[in-house]
């Protein structure tokens, strides 16, 4: 059956129905559309709005062009084009030499086991005409994929800038994390890695760790795993002391420590042991005082005597007056020289008389006061750059400095008590004469 406007067969509109269900709309003996299973237009444009400048068309052959306004915003190519693109996204300038952000003709591709994402430019007057960004997904026979990110920083040069392993871990700047989270610069990598058991955040390589707070840095724990507060670089060479605090003195507290309860009863808010766990001594505290405690205890000690003579040897001492050399008062005290002491009580002296010690990689002020020690000279040549260090301070490899002496009075207690005893007796001695 055959149903038709206009019986001229040459032109006018006909609308055709054949048996198979198929209907034809004819214009001058031209289908322009068809029907059926499928709905085939042959005019090259569809038009959407009342001024025509937003359509669909087909101008070029093997490609859909999206218009708005007038202005290509979106195309479809079959195959590659004189643009060399699959996806085209155009932004309207007068600029002609904005660059044009496009996926590639080979935008999803698969080549092996890896399938890729290409985010590419259309202008070789901005960026010659190169993929900007790339998508990769990797897979091996068991299908675990990591996912890559890369990207080019000038030219065509494409270089992986993260990575989210089949593991779950996540790179910035290196391919391979051992943690769930790492960024590398290709020199330092910070890694955070929770575990069942424990979990970190730090380098797996020979740097430190730094805290900042506006950019300016607050704690930092270095290669040594030394804890420095308020500070970047130690103040002591070696490892003897791994917790270091810098604090400004008569308006700031080195270290504060407070009882988070009622202390009436006391209290130990530091205690020292040995390393086989031995209590040694502590700091203990009250509601009211303080008391500086070392380890006493008779289960603790053997060989025990009480009959030693304590004048002779108290006489040996050489109580002095003196003042110190870096006290511009010269406020006159009472003291010993450490080392005229070592050879009556040896246990109230520590260190070796005119002892020396080796400062290594250290940093002055002009005035050449010590600031730092164990401090690269890169480190400290970038820090007078970013303020870290002072500009006009200076830089030593190594410098052999005194080892001074230290004494601790309290070890002279036991010999004045034991001498004031003797001289008790003596004196009972003679009033009982």
């Amino acid at each position: 059956m055959t149903c038709k406007i206009n019986a001229d067969t040459s032109d006018g509109l006909k609308i055709v129905s054949d048996t198979s269900g198929v209907i034809d709309i004819q214009d001058n003996g031209t289908t322009r559309l068809t029907i059926g299973d499928t709905v085939d237009l042959q005019a090259t444009e569809l038009v959407l709005d009342a001024d025509a400048d937003t359509s669909i068309h087909a101008s070029t052959d093997d490609q859909v062009d999206f218009k708005i306004g007038g202005t290509d915003r979106f195309s479809i190519a079959a195959a590659a084009s004189t643009f060399s693109h699959d996806l085209i996204v155009s932004e309207a300038n007068s600029d002609a030499a904005t660059a044009v952000t496009i996926f590639n003709a080979d935008g999803v591709s698969t080549v092996g086991n890896e399938s890729k994402l290409h985010l590419g430019c259309t202008n070789s007057a901005t960026h010659g005409g190169s993929i900007i960004a790339e998508f990769v997904g990797t897979a091996d026979a068991n299908h675990a994929t990591d996912l890559i990110f890369k990207a080019t920083n000038t030219g065509s040069t494409l270089a992986e800038k993260m990575r989210i392993t089949n593991a779950g871990k996540v790179g910035i700047g290196i391919a391979a994390p051992n943690g769930q989270f790492a960024v590398s610069d290709g020199t330092v990598t910070l890694e955070m890695n929770p575990t069942s058991s424990i979990g970190f955040m730090g380098t797996r390589t020979n740097h430190p760790v730094q805290f900042q707070q506006n950019a300016a840095a607050r704690m930092t724990i270095d290669t040594a795993g030394r804890i420095l507060c308020a500070q970047t670089a130690q103040f002591v060479n070696g490892s003897s002391a791994k917790f270091q605090v810098s604090y400004v003195k008569n308006s700031e507290f080195g270290i504060h420590i407070r009882p988070s309860d009622n202390n009436t009863g006391g209290g130990e808010p530091m205690l020292f042991q040995n390393q086989a766990g031995t209590s040694i001594g502590s700091i203990s505290a009250n509601a009211s005082n303080v008391a500086y405690n070392t380890s006493s205890d008779y289960r603790l000690k053997e060989n025990v005597s009480y009959s030693w003579d304590a004048t002779s040897r108290l006489k040996q001492l050489k109580p002095a007056r003196f003042n110190w050399i870096i006290d511009d008062t010269n406020t006159a005290i009472d003291g010993f020289m450490a080392h005229e002491v070592t050879s009556i009580v040896p246990d109230a002296v520590s260190g070796t008389k005119d002892g020396t010690k080796t400062r290594t990689k250290f940093i002055e002020d002009a005035d050449g006061n010590f600031l730092f020690a164990d401090v690269e000279e890169a480190d400290w040549t970038a820090g007078k750059e970013n303020g870290t260090y002072p500009e006009d301070s200076t830089w030593t490899a190594s410098e052999d400095i005194p080892d001074y002496q230290s004494i601790d009075h309290s070890k002279l207690v036991p010999l004045l008590v034991k001498t004031v005893q003797e001289l008790e007796a003596r004196i009972k001695t003679l009033e009982d004469a």
